[in-house]
C-alpha cells in the first residue's frame, strides 16, 4: 500500500519552494493558474518519485493541498480521457514510473478543457449545492460528473 502522505525530501523541498514563491497561494484560486501546466508537471513528477506512487495517489494527495488547481486523476478519470481522446496507450503508461507524469499532464490538459467548456453550467451547479449542504469546487464537481457517467459498475447512475 502506498504511503498517502507522499512525503519525501524531494516533494517536501519542492512544496517549500513552491509555497515560498507565492505560486501555491495563486493556485488556490483558479484552474486557469499555470496555463502551460509547468507547476503541475513539476508537482506530479516529484510526487511520482515516491515509492508505490503513481498519478492516482499523487493527485489524491495534491488535490487536498490545492483543491481548485489539481483534480483527482484516478483510474476512472484516466480511462475516461484515454478513451475519449483515443489514446488507449495512456492506460498502460499511467502505470509506469517513467511515463506516468507525462500521462498525468495530458489528462490534466483535457480535464481543464472540459472545465472551461462547461464552466457556466458548472458554476450554476456549484451555486445550488450549498443549499443542499455541499461546498464543492468546480474541479471536484467535474470529477464527480465524470465518475457518475463513466464508472464501470454503474454505482452512481439510477435506473
Amino acid at each position: 500500500m502506498a504511503d498517502l502522505t507522499v512525503s519525501s525530501p524531494t516533494i517536501d523541498g519542492f512544496f517549500r519552494r513552491w509555497e515560498a514563491s507565492g505560486a501555491a497561494e495563486r493556485a488556490n484560486y483558479s484552474m486557469t493558474y499555470d496555463p502551460q501546466l509547468s507547476e503541475f508537471r513539476c508537482l506530479i513528477h516529484a510526487a511520482i518519485q515516491a515509492p508505490q506512487v503513481l498519478v492516482s495517489v499523487a493527485t489524491k494527495v495534491l488535490h487536498r493541498k490545492r483543491r481548485n488547481f489539481i483534480p483527482i486523476l484516478d483510474n476512472v478519470v484516466i480511462k475516461h480521457y484515454a478513451t475519449a481522446l483515443k489514446q488507449p496507450e495512456w492506460l498502460e503508461k499511467s502505470q509506469g514510473k517513467a511515463s506516468a507524469a507525462s500521462v498525468g499532464v495530458e489528462i490534466m490538459k483535457a480535464f481543464r478543457e472540459d472545465l472551461q467548456h462547461g464552466f457556466t453550467r458548472l458554476v450554476a451547479l456549484r451555486t445550488s449545492l450549498p443549499n443542499a449542504g455541499f461546498d464543492l469546487t468546480l474541479v471536484r464537481i467535474l470529477e464527480i460528473l465524470v465518475w457518475t457517467e463513466t464508472e464501470p459498475n454503474g454505482y452512481y447512475r439510477t435506473g
